[in-house]
């Protein structure tokens, strides 16, 4: 086993354990929430440009986390209830 996997172990999910999470990641509020978390980011990446930060390096490591942060609640935002999908 490597390294990284007891640092970071696999985690399962039953049947039952993965509908509730697509049901509660497809609650309208959850989803107007996620869309609230998002609208920061979009604002965090608009303010985002080579004056703020002097160092170039800095604006791309900036500019990756932000975007990075957008592309996981995009992902989340996305989630939709199936009850007949199977896991």
């Amino acid at each position: 086993m490597q390294l990284l996997d007891h640092i970071f172990p696999e985690v399962e999910f039953t049947t039952e354990e993965m509908l509730f999470i697509e049901g509660v990641l497809s609650d309208p509020i959850m989803k107007k929430y996620l869309s609230h978390l998002a609208s920061q980011e979009m604002k965090d990446l608009a303010a985002l440009s080579s004056t703020s930060l002097s160092d170039p390096s800095a604006l791309l490591i900036s500019h990756a986390s932000v975007a990075g942060r957008l592309e996981v609640l995009s992902n989340l935002s996305s989630v939709r209830a199936n009850p007949t999908k199977e896991f």
